[in-house]
């Protein structure tokens, strides 16, 4: 299972938190989303950004700790995203 969070900025998050969208703070979404996968998930997105949420927190440093995550900086933005999975 391939995930993309597609969510870079904190910009959306107010706004996705007032109409219950996006992965970051939807524990269900999280849950959901993890559950599908029958045996590998890719995860691409914004560590830092995920790591507001407990939940991702959590995943990310599992995946640090097996050894499954890989950081990578898109051209043009800062290095400290990472893409991960488990």
């Amino acid at each position: 299972l391939f995930l993309s969070t597609t969510r870079t900025s904190e910009t959306g998050l107010v706004q996705d938190e007032h109409f219950d969208l996006g992965f970051v703070g939807s524990t269900k979404r999280f849950n959901t989303a993890l559950s599908r996968a029958s045996c590998l998930v890719v995860v691409v997105g914004d560590s830092a950004l995920l790591s507001r949420a407990p939940e991702w927190v959590t995943l990310i440093e599992q995946c640090r700790r097996n050894g499954s995550y890989i950081e990578h900086s898109a051209a043009g933005t800062a290095a400290g995203g990472g893409g991960f999975g488990g």
